[in-house]
């Protein structure tokens, strides 16, 4: 289908959703989150286990962003987040979040979207999923509270949109994020 075929029918399907009131974004936002972030209304994203940046591209293609924090512990991940998002409204640091300050060891994942600070237990979650769970590395990373990462950022204003997705450390971050939060 050609990119005006594709662009119309998303555009189409979007409008005879929000007829029936059912949420939707042609842009691949989450369903759930599409009541509150209205079009065009620019938020302040930091965006934890950001992988490659599909979320923030997301967010920024449906609402806009105003300034962002893309935040992933693999380095490998900088250099292409870097090309795909530019603009100085987006930094972009190669950390994990935390309760506290210290230094872990991070299991990079053959699916490295499901990489994580925690032990990898391919039988929890990933039964007759085809995802690769093989650790291809070890690595030590340091990993910060999301309020003294931020402090350390000089990031000024709330956060209007935080995601987080740290393969199973959720919690963890939570914890770190109290003056933040």
């Amino acid at each position: 289908m050609s990119r005006w075929r594709d662009r119309a029918s998303r555009a189409i399907r979007e409008r005879v959703l929000r007829h029936y009131l059912v949420p939707y974004s042609q842009f691949g936002l989450d369903a759930g989150l599409v009541p509150h972030l209205p079009r065009g209304h620019e938020v302040a994203l930091v965006d934890v286990g950001c992988n490659r940046g599909d979320f923030t591209a997301a967010v920024a293609a449906h609402a806009g962003i105003r300034r962002a924090v893309l935040i992933d512990p693999q380095p490998a991940m900088v250099p292409e987040l870097r090309r795909r998002f530019p603009d100085d409204r987006f930094h972009i640091a190669s950390v994990a979040l935390g309760e506290r300050d210290s230094v872990a060891e991070l299991a990079i994942l053959a699916a490295d979207s499901c990489s994580s600070l925690l032990t990898v237990k391919p039988e929890a979650g990933f039964a007759g999923r085809q995802i690769d769970t093989t650790v291809t590395e070890r690595r030590q990373v340091e990993v910060a509270s999301l309020d003294g990462f931020l402090e350390r950022q000089q990031w000024r204003g709330p956060i209007d949109l935080l995601k987080i997705d740290t393969q199973g450390s959720e919690l963890s971050v939570l914890k770190g994020a109290a003056r933040s939060l």
